[in-house]
């Protein structure tokens, strides 16, 4: 535990050193194999696939995105071995930490003047809880510019969230049951890969080097229930 001297974080993961984040928690996370972790629901992630498929098969037969599409750019192509885009391939290592950052972007398209537009889709409405997953939503996007660049996908001209909104109003029925809608909303996330990235690398190598968790920030839960934890079965 700490003091590793090999570091795998993915895009995401970052997001546990911005300020304001507990560190602590952030150290034991990655440190250890916490009990009684909730799996992230694997319809997301088939309703993700369904709706790349669906954009990938228009895109072959028509030569564009589908009319419903957010308007990214005019759209060249998109990055057809998904191989790529899978975490194990997707990576590059921070010359100056040494640590390795990771990811798997959902969608990377070239657009006509050979720049590249980055993509993640999500599942959701554009709520309140939304806006404050932002933060982490755009570190993860800059950290798929970040490696983007350094793999062969550059420049990096855009980077967008297309949410996927459940249209549950009026479902259309059918004779298997009914089948529900979804509408396509674009939030568009400031592209500064360059800027972001690397500080969160230095915060990372510091943090997950120690031998020992860091001082944990006050009032935060997470912290309580694990001393609660250790109470109990102590």
């Amino acid at each position: 535990m700490g003091g590793a001297s090999e570091i795998v974080i993915s895009g995401r993961g970052l997001a546990g050193v911005l300020e304001g984040s507990c560190l602590r928690c952030f150290w034991i996370q990655y440190n250890c194999n916490l009990p009684y972790q909730m799996p992230f629901p694997g319809i997301f992630s088939v309703i993700d696939s369904f709706t790349k498929r669906t954009v990938h098969g228009f895109f072959d037969r028509h030569g564009r995105l589908p009319d419903w599409y957010p308007k990214i750019g005019r759209v060249a192509d998109y990055v057809r071995d998904s191989g790529l885009l899978h975490w194990s391939r997707y990576r590059v290592t921070h010359p100056r930490t040494g640590v390795m950052l990771t990811g798997s972007p959902d969608d990377i398209f070239r657009l006509r003047d050979d720049s590249y537009h980055i993509v993640d889709y999500k599942t959701a409405r554009i709520t309140q809880v939304q806006e404050e997953l932002f933060e982490t939503y755009k570190i993860q996007l800059n950290s798929y510019a970040y490696i983007a660049e350094r793999i062969g996908f550059k420049p990096v001209s855009g980077l967008s969230l297309i949410y996927m909104e459940p249209d549950a109003a009026r479902p259309p029925l059918r004779d298997r049951g009914a089948a529900l809608g979804f509408r396509a909303a674009l939030r568009p996330v400031e592209l500064r890969a360059d800027r972001i990235i690397p500080p969160l690398l230095e915060e990372v190598r510091k943090v997950l080097s120690r031998n020992t968790p860091p001082r944990g920030i006050a009032g935060c839960e997470d912290c309580e229930a694990i001393r609660d934890l250790i109470d109990v079965v102590g």
